[in-house]
């Protein structure tokens, strides 16, 4: 069973607040070239999907396989990702079937 990340604050998109101040995080893809937003409570991979990237390695979509496992930086969830050891997180490894953004990252899709 999926879980959710902590819910802070209201995530609708307001004038006047700034897309991470509304709950949008932008994701970059350093492979691609490419920019996405991911809205709050949304995976990185799910976000990845919306904005038609096809072909992204996955299976589980559930942090236990390491089938999606990339290089990544910036703040996220990580307690969901079972199969990568304290120290592959603490090296910058995630797995974006189960990542959900605290902030702006990049990840390498």
């Amino acid at each position: 069973m999926r879980r959710s990340p902590p819910r802070s604050g209201s995530f609708c998109k307001e004038p006047g607040r700034s897309p991470t101040e509304a709950g949008l995080h932008t994701i970059v893809l350093t492979k691609s070239g490419r920019n996405i937003s991911c809205p709050a409570g949304s995976t990185v991979l799910e976000a990845a999907q919306q904005a038609g990237l096809q072909g992204l390695p996955y299976s589980c979509q559930g942090g236990t396989c390491r089938t999606c496992a990339v290089q990544a930086k910036g703040a996220m969830e990580t307690d969901q990702m079972l199969a990568l050891t304290p120290g592959e997180i603490r090296a910058g490894l995630r797995l974006p079937c189960v990542a959900y953004p605290l902030g702006d990252c990049s990840f390498e899709l």
